[in-house]
């Protein structure tokens, strides 16, 4: 057959700890470990899979939130993605855009839910803000939004984790989804 090729270039700046900017175009993830395999049998959710791709690890703990509100794994084959994180004082942020090829979507079921290959192109950006005001005492927000042609999801909101007394916490998290 013919011979094909693909290139494809990673950036990395990093211009002290509390900054990072991450660029990928054309990136192959096919050095990564497959998946272990997971049995989906009377389960009501997607199954999860941990995420295994370098350039969506470095950072992940700034994007995660008490509920899983961002699956890194939903971007899928990408043209192109860039990621920021960074820290000043108490104050975290956090963006990732990117450029999908190939964007699964997840289709819920009576017995389980599947990832449906769509064929189409996405674009999905995810901003996350945290602010630490003390120990084990933070306040975050999360905006999240993935655009096909003709369809989109947007997601908002804020989760926050307060302890008081020494041995109690108030948690929580609101989200709201289009």
């Amino acid at each position: 057959g013919a011979v094909k090729g693909r290139a494809g270039v990673g950036v990395r700046y990093a211009p002290n700890p509390d900054l990072n900017i991450d660029a990928v175009v054309n990136p192959d993830f096919s050095q990564v470990e497959s998946d272990a395999s997971q049995i989906s049998v009377n389960t009501t959710f997607a199954l999860f899979y941990p995420e295994k791709r370098p350039f969506f690890q470095l950072g992940k703990d700034l994007f995660s939130t008490r509920i899983d509100a961002y699956y890194s794994r939903m971007i899928n084959d990408p043209l192109a993605a860039a990621k920021v994180t960074a820290k000043s004082g108490k104050m975290s942020i956090a963006y990732l855009g990117a450029q999908d090829r190939e964007s699964p979507v997840i289709v819920p079921g009576e017995d389980g839910s599947d990832f449906i290959s769509t064929g189409r192109q996405s674009f999905s950006n995810i901003l996350r803000t945290r602010y630490d005001f003390g120990d084990e005492a933070f306040i975050g927000a999360l905006l999240s939004t993935r655009n096909f042609s003709g369809a989109h999801n947007y997601l908002a909101g804020i989760d926050w984790n307060y302890l008081f007394w020494g041995n109690y916490y108030f948690e929580g998290q609101a989200l709201y989804s289009n």
